[in-house]
C-alpha cells in the first residue's frame, strides 16, 4: 500500500522522455566538463573529472544505483518476489563497493599478498580488480539462479533479464574499455592529456554513465507501469 502511494505522488507524475533526456543530458553535461576540465582547465576544480573518486560524476552514479535498488526492492514487496528482492540487495552492495571503494581496496591487498606481477604494463591491482569483478558476477549469477527456483513470478524473470543485459554493459564499459585503454596507454606511452587517452576515458567512464541510466529510466517506465496494472 505504501509503495503503490509512493509510485502515484512521485512516481507516476514523472514523464518517462522527460526523465530519459534529464539524466542522459546529464551524463553528456558530465562528459563534456571533463574534456573541458583536461583540456581547458575550466573548471578547474578536479571533481569535474569523470576519473575521479567521489567526483561529481561518481555521485551521480551513486544516487542512480540507489534509486534502482530502491525501485527494485518496492516492487519486490509488493509482488512479493524473492528474485527481485535479490536484486535490490546487488545493487545495495554494489553502491556500497563503490561509495567505500571495496575492490579497489581488495584489488591492492591481492596484489600485494599474492605478488600479483605486472602484466603488459599493468600493475597487478589493476588486473587483480578483474578477480574481483569476476566473484561478484559469480555471485550475482547464483542469486539469479536462486531467485528463478523459488520466484516464478515472469514479470520478474524478464526485469532480472533486462537488468543482466544492463550489467553486462557495465562490465563491458567499465571494466573491458578500461583496461583497454589502460593497456594502450602503457604500450604506446600515452600522456594523460592527449586527446586519445581521454576518449578512451570519456568511452569508458561515460559509458557507465549512459548504462546506469538507461537502466534507471527503463526501470521507472516498468514501475510506472506496475503501479498502473494494481
Amino acid at each position: 500500500m505504501l509503495f503503490r502511494l509512493l509510485c502515484q505522488r512521485l512516481i507516476l507524475p514523472v514523464p518517462l522522455l522527460g526523465l530519459v533526456a534529464v539524466l542522459l543530458g546529464l551524463d553528456v553535461v558530465f562528459m563534456g566538463l571533463h574534456w573541458s576540465h583536461h583540456f581547458t582547465a575550466m573548471p578547474a576544480d578536479g571533481r569535474f573529472s569523470l576519473e575521479q573518486d567521489r567526483g561529481f560524476a561518481e555521485l551521480f552514479q551513486y544516487v542512480q544505483i540507489w534509486l534502482i535498488a530502491l525501485l527494485l526492492g518496492g516492487v519486490a514487496l509488493q509482488r512479493r518476489s524473492i528474485l527481485l528482492g535479490l536484486w535490490s540487495v546487488i545493487f545495495g552492495l554494489l553502491l556500497v563497493d563503490d561509495a567505500f571503494m571495496l575492490h579497489e581496496t581488495g584489488s591492492a591487498a591481492m596484489a600485494s599478498e599474492l605478488a600479483l606481477p605486472a602484466f603488459m604494463g599493468l600493475p597487478g591491482d589493476e588486473y587483480g580488480k578483474c578477480f574481483i569483478y569476476a566473484a561478484m558476477g559469480l555471485l550475482a549469477f547464483l542469486a539469479s539462479a536462486v531467485g528463478y527456483s523459488c520466484d516464478r513470478d515472469p514479470v520478474a524473470r524478464r526485469t532480472v533479464l533486462y537488468l543482466s543485459i544492463a550489467i553486462a554493459g557495465l562490465v563491458c564499459f567499465g571494466g573491458v574499455i578500461d583496461v583497454y585503454g589502460l593497456v594502450v596507454k602503457q604500450l604506446y606511452d600515452l600522456s594523460t592529456e592527449t586527446w586519445q587517452q581521454q576518449a578512451m576515458v570519456i568511452s569508458a567512464d561515460g559509458g557507465e554513465l549512459v548504462v546506469m541510466s538507461t537502466k534507471l529510466a527503463g526501470l521507472w517506465r516498468w514501475v510506472i507501469k506496475t503501479a498502473q496494472k494494481t
